[in-house]
């Protein structure tokens, strides 16, 4: 077990935008955190597209809901159409929350504020690292990772 007078360090394995608002909330309330991605970068690719009510609610608490709301677009309902017909509409404009709307906004636009708020925020990302296991022991808590083929240990106590 790791002395008590140890700060334990917190560990989110992927870097998508549910990683690292986990780790923007974390470092938001002062808890050490360390985010291990196995890919080198942002994945260009846009997986989603939508932030809702919810998530602006979130980003709002930290700061970042302008930062990205500047690189979308505001939308309070969506059509659902088929052959130019529609068939229903989803109105966001009544929901109970301070952001009525949701914000078309690319997933790697979305990462990148994410990522930026942790590492100045003091989190530590670690990319190109795929994570395999961890274990604890009375010295602390150690990740095993591989990066390019070969074994590699992270301390995080």
């Amino acid at each position: 077990m790791p002395p008590a007078t140890a700060t334990p360090v917190r560990r989110v394995v992927g870097a998508g935008p549910t990683g690292l608002m986990l780790g923007c909330l974390l470092r938001h309330h002062g808890i050490q955190c360390t985010v291990i991605e196995q890919r080198h970068g942002i994945d260009p690719r846009t997986r989603a597209v939508m932030v809702h009510a919810a998530g602006l609610e979130t980003l709002d608490s930290l700061g970042l809901r302008t930062a990205v709301e500047d690189k979308g677009v505001r939308h309070t309902r969506i059509d659902f159409h088929t052959r130019h017909q529609a068939l229903f509409t989803v109105d966001f404009s009544r929901l109970d929350t301070p952001f009525p709307y949701y914000v078309n906004v690319p997933q790697p636009d979305v990462e990148a504020v994410l990522a930026d708020r942790f590492t100045t925020a003091g989190g530590r990302l670690l990319r190109g690292l795929r994570y395999t296991r961890h274990q604890q022991d009375e010295h602390g808590v150690t990740a095993e990772t591989v990066t390019d083929g070969a074994p590699h240990t992270i301390t995080l106590l």
